[in-house]
């Protein structure tokens, strides 16, 4: 099947690993290639943002070229996120270098995941640049009512645990 798009034809048995859902969100919502964030990858990513799929700000996630100009070189990871009320492409749209979101997955991991309400500790080097043991100190409670979030972001991991396992590094 072939859909014809503004930006691109896609064969929707092949190109690009596009499926039935992601075609909802390119139909929809085709991507922003025209802003200053330069995708290499982008996955319409709608119909898989966990609780909120079918209905999210979140419509694609891509690995491409930074948009600041400091660094043409930087990679960088970006949601983009769609408003409704105004039809058009958030300006909240965040974009962060791919190291960042890599220790943005650690720390959330030693202090959500794995901390069981110990001082979540991180050894020398879990960051780069980290010649000393961080050990981090509460500051707020956790919501009442997190623990189907959590139980999500842990299967979520499961499955990135599976990823890594599969290449090497």
């Amino acid at each position: 099947m072939f859909i014809n798009i503004n930006f691109m034809e896609v064969n929707m048995d092949t190109t690009l690993g596009f499926t039935n859902k992601t075609a909802i969100t390119l139909i929809a919502t085709p991507p922003p290639l025209h802003l200053k964030h330069k995708p290499v990858y982008m996955l319409p990513y709608s119909e898989f943002d966990g609780p909120y799929a079918g209905d999210t700000d979140c419509k694609y996630l891509s690995i491409g070229h930074a948009q600041w100009p400091d660094d043409p070189d930087a990679l960088s990871v970006k949601t983009f996120r769609w408003t409704e009320s105004a039809q058009k492409w958030s300006r909240q749209s965040e974009e962060i270098p791919i190291t960042r979101c890599v220790d943005l997955v650690i720390f959330m991991v030693k202090t959500i995941i794995s901390s069981n309400n110990e001082v979540p500790e991180f050894p020398v080097n879990t960051f780069e640049n980290q010649d000393e043991v961080i050990r981090l100190k509460k500051i707020n409670d956790m919501p009442l009512h997190c623990d189907g979030a959590i139980e999500l972001v842990k299967k979520r991991l499961s499955e990135l645990k599976r990823v890594l396992n599969e290449i090497e590094i």
